[in-house]
């Protein structure tokens, strides 16, 4: 037989023979400057042996090249023809043959599917109606974790994509079906290097890179699936998405590694600063990190969850003992987003020191940190949901911890906004000397329990002894806070001097809040209430009252106040005007 095809200049022509015979290939190039073409090449193959050819072409002189074979040779499996030279060094790599889909599927309620789940992929040459194009049909059954599925679409060495599809230019279509409902339109096609991104979409899928590159526009509901298309290359000048696989424990060591990589970029060309970060996306899934730890030692290298739903990427694991931590950081200029952190560790107990494993372990006096819609847990008494007795002075926005978290027995020098925390949370027993603002903990919190509350609280909210409360210090500002028995400088426990010297506007406490002493004290006690009280509510003994002591109210000045029995001090000479005490009038 005698077979003829011109190859354009610039593609690498690799004619590959399955169990073809040829006995001969010739080789011939056209000028593109004319019509004229130069003399073949008649190059004879023996059997059993390949045959390959390297030529020189000048990319200039020659647009195409024709290869011909002739004839047969029995013993003949394989022949090749590579473009070298000037040609050839202008020649890019080979397009990858599969699309490579991750998806994150959904019931019609939005919960995640973690049932088999069967997708069918096909291309179209029409948005709507049309034909299939290369009778091209995959079918892929896929287990997701907690929704999140990753495949191949082309993958399979009998069922391939067929490059025909996209040899006339014009725009194809990917139609995905989901247990049987078809989305509806149809998602566009168009080439770009590699890559496939998705704008947006109304469909059960989360999708990333592509074979021959796809760029996804729109995609609508479907009938049993909904969600979010999100895709993009694996890789980028300036992120990295994690992979994911339904093993939690392989998804930890490709978090790790997508960590690594992005270590290692340089976005725009540039190296990493505080004005071009790299990103490390980690998509929604189960990411066990069993005894190991992300350890984020890097500056301007960020991770963020994909979803706002911050329990859809789930990272947890036992840690490794004492001074370890599920998320450890040491570097300061890092963003944390959407994610929930859990340390699983169950046995152990603690040493109640800074070396306690904890679900986010950081370094101390991190100042660049921004920790946004982040959730940290643990079990309080194997290990803590955030590592205590240190010093977080970052920006903390829409976070939870648990005991003892953001600070306690340390320093809350930060900025913390629609915050959560547990008993002594937020510089408990320790020093609160940040901005806080609609932030939630209970007791001995704020710098309770013998501590000091020194920043400035708005709209937060504690229980029994917090702002400084239990024998500690409220020096700071408060407007709108809300705190129990003993808070705002209250005292709880004899031995504790307890002072609140600070300003507060529109607050309630308890009983033996704003200075006060709501219980009989054993032992020497000091109170001073030197602050500006305005607006504020207390219960029996506040405003430096007590039992069966009165505190120092020397500078105190209480205006608007409404407190119990025994309220207000009795010594100092405070001023007190259009005060309540005990329902009636005061002074």
């Amino acid at each position: 037989m005698v077979k003829e095809e011109w190859r354009r200049r610039g593609i690498l022509i690799s004619v590959v023979f399955f169990r073809v015979p040829v006995c001969s290939l010739e080789i011939a190039w056209r000028s593109w400057q004319s019509a004229s073409r130069a003399p073949a090449f008649l190059i004879p193959c023996s059997a059993r042996r390949r045959c390959v050819v390297g030529l020189q072409f000048s990319r200039k002189e020659y647009e195409t090249v024709k290869i011909t074979w002739i004839g047969a040779c029995r013993s003949f499996a394989t022949t090749a023809l590579i473009l070298t030279g000037a040609m050839a060094a202008a020649i890019p790599p080979p397009v990858p043959l599969v699309l490579n889909y991750q998806a994150k599927l959904t019931d019609t309620n939005g919960l995640p599917l973690s049932t088999t789940t069967t997708l069918i992929f096909s291309i179209w040459d029409a948005p709507v109606s049309g034909s299939p194009l290369g009778a091209f049909l995959d079918a892929d059954d896929v287990l997701p974790a907690n929704g999140v599925v990753s495949m191949l679409v082309g993958d399979d060495p009998g069922n391939l994509i067929p490059t025909s599809i996209w040899d006339s230019g014009a725009t194809r279509w990917l139609e995905v079906q989901v247990n049987g409902n078809t989305l509806s339109p149809r998602t566009a096609l168009v080439s770009v290097p590699y890559a496939m991104r998705a704008n947006s979409a109304n469909s059960a899928v989360s999708a990333t890179v592509a074979t021959n590159a796809v760029h996804a526009s729109t995609a609508d509901l479907a009938s049993s699936v909904t969600g979010l298309v999100k895709s993009l290359p694996m890789d980028g000048q300036a992120y990295v998405i994690v992979e994911v696989t339904a093993d939690p424990v392989q998804n930890g060591i490709n978090l790790v590694t997508a960590y690594n990589r992005a270590e290692a970029l340089t976005p725009h060309g540039q190296p990493l600063s505080a004005r071009n970060r790299a990103m490390v996306v980690v998509l929604p899934g189960q990411y066990d990190m069993t005894t190991g730890t992300l350890l984020m030692i890097t500056n301007y290298v960020d991770l963020v969850g994909l979803s706002t739903a911050r329990t859809d990427q789930y990272i947890f694991g036992e840690s490794s003992g004492q001074g370890t931590g599920i998320l450890r950081q040491t570097a300061s200029d890092v963003r944390i987003e959407n994610l929930l952190v859990e340390c699983t560790r169950s046995s152990g107990g603690l040493t109640f020191s800074a070396s306690d494993p904890a679900a986010y372990f950081p370094d101390g006096a991190l100042a660049g940190t921004v920790v946004t819609n982040c959730e940290f847990r643990a079990d309080g008494t194997n290990a803590y949901s955030t590592r205590r007795a240190v010093e977080y002075s970052g920006t903390y926005t829409n976070c939870t911890g648990g005991r003892i978290a953001w600070g306690g027995f340390g320093t809350a020098s930060g900025i913390f906004t629609d915050c959560i925390g547990g008993t002594a949370s937020f510089g408990g027993l320790g020093i609160a000397n940040g901005v806080f603002k609609n932030c939630t903990a209970i007791d001995n919190s704020f710098g309770g329990l013998g501590g000091t509350a020194s920043g400035t609280f708005q709209n937060c909210t504690g229980t029994g002894g917090s702002f400084g409360g239990s024998g500690g210090t409220a020096s700071g500002n408060f407007t709108n806070c809300t705190g129990g028995t003993d808070a705002f400088g209250g005292l709880g426990f004899s031995g504790f001097a307890s002072n609140a010297s600070g300003t507060f506007t529109n607050c309630v406490g308890g009983s033996g809040a704003f200075g006060g002493i709501s219980g009989i004290p054993i032992g020497p006690v000091t109170v001073t209430v030197s602050g500006t009280f305005s607006g504020c509510i207390g219960g029996s003994y506040s405003f430096g009252g007590g039992p069966a002591i009165s505190g120092n109210g020397a500078g105190g000045k209480f205006l608007y106040c409404n407190g119990g029995t025994s309220s207000f001090t009795a010594t100092g000479a405070p001023l007190a005007l259009y005060c309540v005490k005990n329902g009636a009038a005061y002074p």
